[in-house]
């Protein structure tokens, strides 16, 4: 088990590593991860070092993981909320007035798993003031034997998409924080759209009501 710790925001992580196996052409791996501050997630992801002051909070996710990549494909791994809630900022558009918004948040969890070579993408976000999502997401990865018989996975573009993305924000206001500059967000958002076409050419249809 090893232990990580941050000073900003102060937090201490474990992660339990499992073995990591290279064994007849297959490469496994296990492991869970406990007490991993949002902020941290997000710094992994690509997001900027300063944290926006518009969102804040104290979410600590938990996670595991379960995979093997060699002539067959197995992915189990999920990553959710174990605790805390999250604080928006937003300014209204016309008055420049600031109000902070506690999301009440129930669940956010994040799930990929494998079915063959299909992969299959879950995410859900469930809170009492800052509404809810629920989007589905299923592709396929390709793979190709080399002369040495080695087995290469690769996610090709004309790998085919289909999924589906429902959402109900009844404070959409409150995720300002979150759009593009220059949006004017207010009042409820209910979405229902459907995703298709292929990696390289995505399709997007549905209806979107504010």
């Amino acid at each position: 088990t090893l232990s990580v710790n941050s000073p900003a925001p102060s937090a201490q992580a474990l992660i339990d590593w499992g073995p990591l196996a290279w064994r007849a052409g297959e490469l496994t791996s296990t492991g869970g991860i406990t007490g991993l501050p949002l902020q941290w997630a997000q710094r992994l992801a690509g997001a900027p070092a300063t944290p926006d002051a518009r969102l804040s909070g104290n979410v600590l996710l938990d996670g595991h993981w379960d995979a093997a990549l060699g002539r067959s494909l197995r992915v189990q791994a999920e990553l959710a909320r174990a605790s805390g809630d999250l604080s928006l900022n937003a300014t209204d558009p016309d008055t420049g007035v600031q109000t902070r918004v506690a999301a009440g948040l129930r669940q956010a969890r994040l799930q990929l798993t494998s079915d063959g070579r299909a992969l299959n993408l879950q995410a859900q976000w469930d809170s009492q003031h800052a509404g809810q999502v629920d989007a589905r997401l299923r592709t396929e990865l390709s793979a190709a034997t080399d002369p040495a018989g080695r087995t290469h996975w690769s996610w090709p573009a004309s790998a085919p998409l289909q999924g589906q993305v429902q959402a109900r924000l009844p404070q959409i206001a409150a995720w300002s924080a979150l759009a593009p500059p220059g949006w004017r967000l207010r009042g409820a958002l209910a979405l229902d759209a459907r995703v298709a076409g292929t990696r390289g050419a995505p399709q997007l249809s549905g209806a979107a009501a504010a």
